[in-house]
């Protein structure tokens, strides 16, 4: 079910002009049989007691019934509360008896529908997207979320109404058209949200030793010159796997040439991503894994901070 936002305070009453009901039902029940009525009638499912009719466009009825007595008078429509009056009616008598309906008023509703749109993939409902409407004419503001359908309801008060979404990894976007909903109303709105592309933290041998601050929604590419040839080659010795994950590790940058060039560099590359805040650290080594004892070892560490919207 989708989730639903009450207003945070009593719902207002509206003021309506009053103004003729048409297609009103009447009904007009007998309280008290009468004494002279046949034992057959006034055992029947469905004695002759009751009378039924509805308003013209007018707003106006007449019912016409065969026994004096007291009748409770009952008039209903959808939408309006029910109204009921009693009247005692003689013989041959003629009764005038005024209704007044008042409307079953329901708070209008702010239906928004969000989706992924990023051509040429075909738009799916987006989940988990903060929404919030704001009024252009009073400090209301209303809250909440998508759900796995990309659907939320907000039910608000009468108004005009800017809604926002805002989801991380997307580009947040606001509804410049208003949404104007009345009573019992209500206003859908589709909004259709891009991912952002991921921003990169490069990293290079450079910032050896350095702090550096990175966005838990950004990746980091790591980049390091090696030389297999050498038989040097570079080794993880330190990672938080909690805070950051490796998701792609590759060697580039070799020259084309044919044959190749022996003992020619290349670059290798760390793609990293945040998932955690906090503070962590990575350290690598650049070493021959057969001469431990080797004074030429390199070594590159470099301390993260992540948090968020921190550069």
């Amino acid at each position: 079910m989708p989730p639903y936002i009450l207003p945070s305070s009593a719902q207002p009453i509206p003021i309506v002009k009053p103004k003729p009901i048409a297609n009103a039902t009447v009904i007009a029940r007998l309280k008290y049989a009468p004494i002279k009525a046949p034992n057959s009638l006034i055992s029947s499912v469905a004695p002759p007691f009751c009378y039924k009719t509805h308003t013209d466009r007018y707003g106006r009825y007449e019912l016409r019934v065969k026994y004096p007595g007291y009748y409770i008078v009952e008039v209903t429509k959808k939408g309006y509360q029910k109204a009921t009056k009693g009247v005692f009616v003689q013989r041959e008598e003629e009764k005038r008896l005024d209704f007044q309906l008042h409307r079953l008023y329901s708070l209008p509703i702010i239906s928004v529908y969000t989706y992924v749109s990023d051509p040429p993939v075909i738009p799916m409902p987006l989940a988990g997207v903060e929404i919030t409407s704001v009024s252009t004419s009073s400090n209301l503001s209303y809250k909440g979320v998508t759900d796995e359908s990309g659907r939320c309801r907000l039910i608000v008060k009468p108004g005009r109404y800017i809604v926002e979404v805002y989801k991380p990894g997307y580009v947040p976007c606001r509804k410049t058209t208003t949404v104007q909903v009345m009573w019992g109303e209500v206003a859908s709105v589709r909004i259709g949200m891009k991912p952002m592309k991921p921003k990169i933290l490069h990293i290079k041998e450079s910032d050896n030793g350095k702090t550096l601050y990175v966005d838990k929604d950004w990746l980091m590419n790591l980049t390091l010159e090696t030389n297999p040839s050498t038989g040097y080659q570079w080794e993880i010795t330190k990672l938080n796997h909690s805070a950051l994950q490796l998701i792609d590790h590759f060697c580039w940058g070799y020259p084309h040439r044919d044959p190749p060039i022996l003992g020619a560099p290349c670059n290798e590359t760390w793609i990293l991503k945040p998932i955690s805040y906090g503070e962590t650290t990575i350290e690598l080594k650049y070493w021959r894994t057969w001469d431990p004892e080797d004074p030429f070892i390199k070594t590159f560490r470099v301390n993260i901070i992540i948090g968020e919207n921190v550069l």
